[in-house]
């Protein structure tokens, strides 16, 4: 299957490498029955989706054709 820059997306090299979250959340498995442990994993797991919604909305509107027009950009103004 051939592509070109402007049909392949951030996301879609990301989901290549990769079919795992984008942004993993570090959450703690230590103490599963303490209430600090839970409320601090509830606050990190909804941070994390919600930077890993945006990160997927902004990942798949990237074509590699953008990168590349940002980058001949970059190195012509240097």
């Amino acid at each position: 299957m051939v592509k070109t820059l402007d049909e392949v997306t951030v996301l879609d090299v990301q989901r290549a490498l990769d079919s795992g979250p984008l942004l993993p959340a570090a959450i703690s498995r230590d103490h599963p029955s303490c209430p600090v442990e839970q409320a601090s994993n509830a606050v990190l797991t909804a941070a994390h989706a919600a930077a890993e919604a945006r990160l997927v909305e902004i990942y798949s509107a990237t074509t590699l054709a953008e990168i590349a027009r940002i980058a001949l950009e970059k190195g012509s103004a240097g």
